[in-house]
């Protein structure tokens, strides 16, 4: 069974908890079965849905990948 891009996107959110990410570098971490990396679009529209649960944290912060000052996710 292959896993879909959201639950790839939550289990690498998760795997790394308490780490801040921009979309962009959740999408260049973030690989399909193909081996092929996700669109920022669809990680966009992931986090978008992720940041109104309890488990995450949408905020302005400094992602823990690329360093740059952003709006961030973060898995709690």
């Amino acid at each position: 069974m292959t896993l879909s891009v959201e639950k790839r996107i939550y289990d690498y959110l998760q795997q790394n908890r308490l780490k801040d990410f921009c979309d962009n570098c959740v999408a260049a971490k973030v690989k399909r079965p193909s081996g092929s990396t996700v669109n920022r679009h669809q990680v966009r529209n992931a986090t978008s849905a992720f940041e109104v649960t309890k488990e995450f944290k949408r905020s302005l912060g400094t992602c823990s990948a690329c360093q740059q000052d952003k709006k961030v996710i973060r898995a709690l």
